[in-house]
């Protein structure tokens, strides 16, 4: 379309891409290395404002894609071995002799292996376990706790205040039972 203006981009500001690729992953080595963000950026020549920059868009684009991709991965794997196991719950398992041939109760009836479906759910607890983590499920979480110093004065103001409360709501009833009587 003539006439319309495209963005206008600072070469110097973008600079070349693969140039910015590698000092955004040499800041992420060096921080991951414990390296502190003004000492990173006076080694690249670069304001610490960027380097904290680079390594976000680093975690950005490549690590937390790359985890999540894992942990999806993962959790296929999980649900797939679930899938097989529920499966292996439902297929009756038998009591054999050491002959291979199938124990039968008193009944006549075989008995049932309980040791297998034990072990098969022990086997789907695990995975549920796993899955849970990978989901996130044990992450600790962040909790503000404040502590306030008590002491027998604080006690004593709090006990004072509930019975002047008291006293006013009691105060107030009987203001309002004389209001509705003189009328």
């Amino acid at each position: 379309m003539p006439g319309k203006k495209g963005k206008r981009v600072n070469p110097r500001a973008h600079g070349n891409d693969t140039v910015l690729l590698q000092r955004r992953l040499k800041a992420f080595e060096l921080r991951k290395q414990g390296r502190s963000l003004r000492s990173i950026a006076k080694e690249l020549g670069v304001s610490y404002t960027t380097v904290s920059n680079d390594i976000q868009k680093c975690l950005d684009e490549y690590l937390i894609p790359a985890v999540d991709s894992y942990r999806r991965q993962m959790l296929a794997e999980v649900d797939d071995q679930l899938v097989r196991l529920y499966g292996y719950m439902e297929t009756p398992q038998y009591i054999t002799s050491p002959r291979g041939d199938i124990v039968r109760g008193p009944d006549g009836n075989p008995l049932l292996d309980r040791e297998y479906y034990l072990k098969i759910e022990d086997r789907i607890s695990r995975q549920l376990e796993i899955r849970a983590k990978l989901l996130g499920a044990y992450a600790p979480s962040q909790t503000e706790l404040t502590v306030h110093q008590v002491d027998s004065t604080d006690l004593a103001i709090a006990d004072l205040i509930a019975q002047q409360k008291a006293r006013t709501a009691l105060e107030r009833e009987r203001f309002k039972a004389g209001e509705n009587g003189s009328a």
